[in-house]
């Protein structure tokens, strides 16, 4: 998520944060994630950054949020990828991106 534009609603700059942490959680350790970091590759400075996040620890709620709604929505069938489903009692069909037509946007992916 490289691309920078200036004017973004909050909503969708928000939804673009939490995309961002997606993806740099795919290349390294979440735990290793910095604010500094989401902001370069988002293009913006820290202080964009907690213009629409109080802190990081709010960043990564939202992420978490995105996360346990991808998980719980919509998934139904078994998977043949043999992706863990949150530990929620089996693999299902689209939760690693492959089957859902959606690689690399899934959270499976990173956690």
């Amino acid at each position: 998520m490289a691309l920078h534009v200036k004017h973004l609603p909050a909503e969708e700059r928000r939804a673009i944060t939490v995309e961002t942490v997606v993806e740099l959680a795919a290349e390294q350790n979440p735990n290793d994630i910095t604010t500094a970091a989401i902001a370069k590759r988002m293009g913006l400075t820290q202080g964009a950054l907690f213009r629409h996040f109080p802190s990081k620890n709010a960043i990564m709620s939202a992420v978490m949020e995105w996360v346990a709604s991808a998980c719980c929505h919509g998934w139904t069938r078994p998977c043949s990828h043999r992706v863990p489903h949150c530990g929620a009692g089996g693999d299902v069909h689209g939760a690693c991106g492959v089957c859902s037509g959606t690689p690399g946007r899934s959270p499976h992916a990173i956690w």
